[in-house]
């Protein structure tokens, strides 16, 4: 198993990340005017651990998502590894960094970045939950870590819609 199949905790370098968080999101400003642009990953709030890439999602509307897309194809290349549909495209940042771009329909299935970001803001106790995940992950391999993320992810939304 080599590092990219492995999930590592990282400690942030603060300055190479508002660096670059500027960076990219002056050219999405640029590129897609009319979309909301938002960081959702957990360098998005402050205490959560991870491995320091950075995730951006790019909330448009239904009638803006091909055109959308084709901008995105102009800068970026798509992420192959990641699910796409008529409601979701992925990119890849090229940067020093590991960075994302999720291309979104608003209001569809995979609408939730900001509502567990936000989540996350409020609730300590769901951080601290979500921090020692990511602990017992550390060194184990990318592709399992992720699955288990992602029923914690749809764990904490579905207990919300339930409240």
């Amino acid at each position: 198993m080599n590092d990219i199949d492995t999930f590592r905790i990282n400690a942030p370098n603060q300055r190479i990340m508002r660096l670059e968080r500027v960076r990219v999101v002056r050219l999405l400003r640029a590129l897609l005017p009319y979309a909301l642009i938002n960081e959702v990953g957990s360098t998005a709030v402050s205490g959560v651990i991870g491995k320091q890439d950075m995730d951006f999602s790019i909330k448009v509307h239904v009638d803006h998502f091909e055109q959308s897309k084709k901008s995105l194809d102009s800068c970026f290349l798509r992420n192959v590894d990641q699910i796409a549909d008529h409601c979701i495209q992925g990119y890849k940042v090229s940067s020093s960094l590991d960075v994302a771009l999720q291309l979104i329909v608003i209001e569809s299935k995979y609408d939730v970045f900001d509502a567990f970001v936000c989540m996350l803001r409020r609730d300590a106790e769901l951080k601290a939950a979500y921090n020692q995940l990511k602990i017992q992950w550390d060194g184990k391999p990318m592709k399992e870590y992720r699955q288990a993320k992602d029923i914690f992810i749809s764990q904490a939304l579905l207990n919300v819609e339930l409240e």
